[in-house]
């Protein structure tokens, strides 16, 4: 009798270790943008690919380094940079303190939800008098990218987009 209580102890622990381990990589599975979020730090150079490109965009992860983006940069470092989010939403983008115009892609469960061309730099403008750029809908991850790329590089609605 003790060794069949025994084995079903086991057998029980077994069971919650795989069920445990089976949510884990779902969560990374199904959202890759929060996993790459949760493993890398502000500045971390991510590997991705939008449609036929791929693109090296530094990591803006942190809420700090989200709000800053690329304002006070006089050039785009590497291809752009790179937002995550935790949970899908409408963002919203401003051009507060921006030297370069941009464009804006918005990407939701790795798919291509739009995009915002040549957002223009509003250098020293007043917070309130700053243009907003919506994500047409809810979305988990955006990119900024040098202004007229999504024309030159044809990232076009509906491509696919992963990070590796």
């Amino acid at each position: 009798m003790k060794k069949v209580a025994a084995i079903v102890s086991v057998l029980i622990v077994c069971g919650i270790v795989i069920i445990l381990c089976t949510q884990t990589n779902k969560g990374t599975i199904d959202n890759p943008a929060a996993a790459v979020q949760d493993e890398m730090q502000d500045g971390a150079i991510i590997k991705t690919q939008v449609g036929e490109n791929q693109l090296n965009l530094i990591l803006a992860k942190s809420s700090e380094a989200s709000a800053k983006g690329l304002s006070d940069r006089t050039e785009i470092p590497q291809d752009g940079m790179l937002f995550v989010f935790d949970e899908p939403q409408i963002l919203v983008f401003w051009m507060k303190d921006m030297l370069i115009p941009i464009d804006i892609v918005w990407i939701g469960s790795n798919t291509v939800l739009g995009f915002s061309e040549n957002a223009q730099p509003e250098y020293n403008a007043p917070d309130i008098a700053l243009k907003r750029y919506y994500s047409p809908e809810n979305t988990d991850t955006a990119i900024e990218i040098k202004a007229g790329a999504v024309k030159k590089l044809n990232i076009k609605k509906g491509d696919a987009f992963s990070m590796k």
